[in-house]
């Protein structure tokens, strides 16, 4: 493995504790988790067992049963996997000092996988500050981590894509497939694997009477996953570029998701798409377009707030303000996707539905929410607010930037027209002239 994916999060001694800890979060999967890899080489240079620790934050900003149940079922997918692995899985509730204080006090080293949200390094940043012992990160969910790609935040794709195509070779060529075999194996607890059964159990109980919001057909896990990836070379590859974009058409991979809950490592895609001539166009969505998004949320810290946009979009937008807006709706009006608009109304009952849509419906949708709102801040809150609640892959790098996105970031000025502005406009009547979109709203009428 590359030096590069790899950090100490303090400079603290290995001590002589009873287990290496790996402490996942970002990385719920057997398959090319390399901070997994890493902690099972660690615990045989040491000469001792692996325990893995999962914090379950049933607070986690803005995440409802839908996410959790998702969740919930790749951390059940994890567990029947470990398992064989030999070492022993905990998932812990409660704040991180009630989740990791007594796990912490008897590890010789911890090894954690790396998020990039700012939750997420908040969580990493405590690790390291309290741990007694060496902390090291692993950084295995880009395929080139974040600071090698780029030393800052960057203005589009274009400028990261050539910093990108370059080292792809070095951070792809480094990186294990085969699991290591743990030395010092521990049979699976059947006491510890009922505790956690009923955590899981709880933790959703509680959700659906305080958050309920209704399941998705969706099944989570890294097993669904490869499954999806192998569908997706075998049936989709081939014409990807030429149907990615048309919404009545399930063309895509629908990876996203995974790919956020950590049940798929980019690098695994990577692997199985590459070799085909054909792949270039997804694999410009998978790295450049990716990594984009988490060098936007790595290198801005408001990433989530109308203040972190382009002073040029929102300069225009503000300028266009006092603008007539022709349709003005509330909340409640656009989550009962309730609109004039078919194609608008059938992207929200999608989304509602199965926690998913298409990226062409998803820039339309955000296109009309800034056109239905009172002021460019409103549509913002309001576009984070249904992104976060309702897709699966809401509160992720590629979501905050996507939300940007409709808002200019990453994008240029256009012509000035009204409520727009200089920033980029999209109508239905482009929708039907490129697209099928009967067969798409009656999908979902």
């Amino acid at each position: 493995m590359r030096k590069e994916r790899i950090h100490e999060l303090n400079n603290r001694a290995y001590l002589p504790g009873r287990y290496v800890l790996y402490r996942m979060q970002a990385s719920v999967r057997i398959t090319n988790n390399q901070a997994l890899f890493h902690a099972i080489r660690l615990a045989n240079e040491l000469n001792l067992p692996l325990k893995v620790v999962f914090r379950l934050d049933a607070s986690f900003p803005e995440a409802n049963f839908r996410h959790f149940d998702f969740l919930i079922q790749g951390l059940k997918d994890f567990a029947s996997g470990v398992s064989l692995l030999g070492c022993e899985f905990e998932i812990r509730t409660g704040t991180l000092e009630e989740a990791f204080l007594e796990p912490l006090s008897n590890a010789a080293c911890v090894v954690t996988d790396k998020g990039y949200l700012r939750i997420q390094r908040d969580w990493s940043g405590w690790l390291g500050e309290h741990a007694p012992c060496k902390v090291i990160e692993v950084e295995d969910n880009l395929i080139v981590p974040v600071e090698s790609a780029s030393h800052k935040g960057e203005w589009a794709a274009r400028t990261l894509r050539p910093k990108i195509t370059d080292k792809l070779p070095y951070f792809t060529s480094e990186l294990e497939d085969e699991i290591p075999v743990l030395t010092c194996r521990r049979e699976a607890s059947p006491e510890l694997s009922a505790l956690n059964e009923r955590i899981l159990t709880s933790t959703l109980e509680k959700l659906r009477s305080d958050a309920w919001l209704t399941p998705v057909a969706m099944k989570g896990g890294e097993q669904e996953a490869n499954r999806l990836l192998d569908v997706f070379v075998k049936d989709k590859l081939a014409s990807y570029d030429n149907d990615r974009n048309d919404p009545s058409l399930v063309a895509t991979s629908r990876l996203s998701a995974y790919l956020h809950f950590g049940f798929i490592s980019p690098v695994e895609i990577w692997k199985a798409v590459e070799k085909y001539p054909e792949s270039a166009p997804f694999i410009e969505q998978l790295v450049v377009r990716r990594e984009l998004a988490h060098n936007y949320i790595w290198f801005t810290k408001n990433y989530d707030s109308y203040d972190s946009l382009p002073e040029w979009s929102r300069k225009s937008l503000e300028l266009h303000e006092p603008d007539q807006r022709p349709f003005l709706y509330d909340l409640k009006r656009l989550e009962e996707a309730a609109t004039h608009d078919a194609s608008w109304n059938a992207a929200m009952r999608e989304m509602i539905q199965t926690g998913f849509m298409e990226n062409t419906m998803r820039m339309y949708w955000g296109k009309k929410l800034i056109e239905w709102s009172a002021t460019p801040q409103e549509a913002y809150h309001r576009m984070s607010y249904l992104n976060n609640r309702y897709f699966l892959d809401g509160r992720d790098a590629n979501s905050f930037t996507g939300i940007g996105w409709c808002f200019g970031l990453h994008d240029r000025p256009w012509q000035e027209r009204p409520v727009f502005g200089m920033v980029r406009y999209m109508n239905e009547a482009g929708l039907y002239r490129k697209y099928n979109m009967n067969a798409y709203i009656g999908k979902w009428s």
